[in-house]
């Protein structure tokens, strides 16, 4: 079970670091809460096909890069210790169904050595296949069964599956000495979620105390500052102090206490709009979407003029792909001055885009621009569009020109500037700031195939074939490469058309 796709997630991310534009406050009305987590052809003479055999392409959709590619793809038999350096090479790398597939094969090799388990239990927790993880902890169980991180590992899978009678059991079963303060935190997050409140507390302060680790620590403060919260605020009602503990639940990434506690307290208040989004916000984080598009509009449906609201209801649609739905309900947002304007702005702008809207969509670009400050990365898609879309050679020029006086020293603020030099025809400024691009990172293969594009414009096609060929061969597993490798071949089939 995936989270979502990494870009939607990483959006999310954003307004959860965002502040307390929209911060919660008890004011007697749980209904008015906020949340502060809301916020070509040519003459001349063609190249010989002896010289310059096809290239080969991949049908769209199977680039991959091009380490984990070929790793994948190794023939032959590989020993245990082999498998799992391999596995652990895409561990670190995040590629992790490769990873399972190493260890699987490790398990199997030396079928009485519990390494290649655990390492398959931590795999599966990764990629939110839970119930495999249970089957890979009862492997490793099997072996060792005094196990302590193993024991642990199962104890959170029981959890991530709801099954929260099943975790606290098995938290309870765990050896406190040495203490293990994951195991501390999470039987605290489980008494809370039972509304036993100064037993989590307690908890809380004890696995803080016995870890030295930022993050965990960092967690437990959310959860005990939440109760401090409720704990000021006077005559607050408890649908308050269980909307503080939802909050801080889904930003320490315990989305299933915020499904647990939200769906029993919308079944007796059905009315709490920002239950509703804390429950939404945690279905989407769980793979929910349809769920939590229902979540959200429930919440629109009880004020539809509060941005965080409109905000959440297009980012559901646009992951269901309603994409005009989205841009309606994030154009709301930006009206009502949603906080950050990036996040919203980024999101019309690919909506626009999707939905061929291409002078809405660059237009919000460069608004991305204007907000993102040190982001060289936000100047690719306007410069792209205006070139290949807009037919605006004039205006990517300046986009460009702006990103090199910004980023004077990045390889990419050349690359973008002579691309756009290419569209204005200016092709000797273009060879120039191009193959300055390429000495300042010798690795940019778009900058490699520009100077295809480049050559091809001038039609220098031994040039454009050569350069198309080392960007190909830069990038063989890559998007880039895949593209480079179809202008060859096209430029070479014209070629052949010509001589015949």
């Amino acid at each position: 079970m995936r989270r979502f796709s990494f870009a939607f997630f990483g959006i999310l991310l954003a307004v959860l670091a965002a502040g307390g534009a929209y911060g919660l406050r008890h004011d007697g009305d749980y209904s008015s809460l906020g949340l502060g987590f809301l916020n070509s052809l040519w003459p001349g003479r063609a190249a010989s096909p002896r010289v310059y055999p096809r290239l080969p392409v991949r049908p769209a959709g199977q680039e991959e890069s091009s380490i984990e590619a070929s790793l994948a793809a190794q023939e032959g038999e590989l020993n245990y210790g082999q498998r799992m350096e391999k596995g652990d090479y895409f561990f670190t790398k995040g590629f992790f169904a490769f990873a399972g597939s190493e260890y699987a094969q490790a398990s199997r090799l030396d079928p009485q050595n519990p390494d290649p388990y655990l390492k398959l239990l931590k795999t599966d927790m990764e990629l939110g296949n839970h119930e495999k993880a249970l089957a890979s902890a009862n492997s490793l169980l099997a072996l060792s069964p005094e196990h302590a991180e193993g024991r642990f590992l199962q104890a959170l899978a029981h959890l991530r599956l709801s099954d929260f009678d099943g975790a606290q059991t098995l938290l309870a079963q765990l050896p406190s000495d040495p203490p293990q303060a994951q195991a501390t935190y999470y039987k605290g997050m489980l008494a809370s979620l039972r509304g036993e409140h100064e037993e989590a507390k307690k908890l809380l302060e004890q696995a803080k105390a016995q870890t030295q680790e930022a993050e965990l620590i960092g967690k437990a403060n959310r959860v005990l500052e939440a109760y401090q919260e409720y704990e000021f605020a006077q005559s607050a009602k408890e649908s308050y102090r269980l909307s503080l503990l939802a909050k801080a639940y889904n930003q320490n990434k315990d989305y299933e206490l915020t499904l647990h506690s939200m769906k029993a307290l919308l079944q007796a208040e059905p009315d709490l709009r920002d239950s509703w989004i804390l429950l939404g916000f945690a279905q989407l984080n769980l793979d929910q979407s349809p769920s939590a598009l229902e979540a959200f509009q429930k919440a629109y449906s009880l004020d539809s003029e509060w941005a965080p609201t409109q905000y959440f209801l297009g980012l559901t649609q646009k992951e269901l792909g309603n994409t005009a739905e989205a841009i309606r309900s994030l154009s709301m947002a930006a009206e009502n001055r949603f906080e950050p304007e990036l996040v919203v702005r980024q999101n019309l702008a690919d909506l626009y885009f999707e939905a061929k809207q291409y002078q809405e969509s660059v237009a919000a670009y460069e608004r991305v621009i204007e907000l993102s400050g040190q982001d060289l990365e936000t100047f690719i898609r306007p410069v792209w569009i205006y070139l290949d879309f807009l037919g605006q050679p004039q205006k990517a020029l300046g986009l460009a020109e702006l990103a090199v006086a910004s980023f004077p020293q990045e390889a990419l603020s050349y690359n973008l500037l002579g691309w756009s030099q290419i569209g204005m025809k200016n092709y000797p400024q273009a060879e120039g700031n191009l193959k300055k691009s390429l000495s300042l990172d010798p690795s940019l293969t778009a900058a490699q195939y520009n100077l295809g594009l480049l050559y091809q414009a001038q039609q220098k096609n031994d040039l454009a074939l050569d350069a198309y060929k080392k960007a190909y061969q830069m990038d063989q597993s890559g998007p880039m490469g895949n593209k480079a490798a179809r202008a060859y071949n096209a430029l070479m089939e014209e070629a052949e058309s010509g001589e015949s």
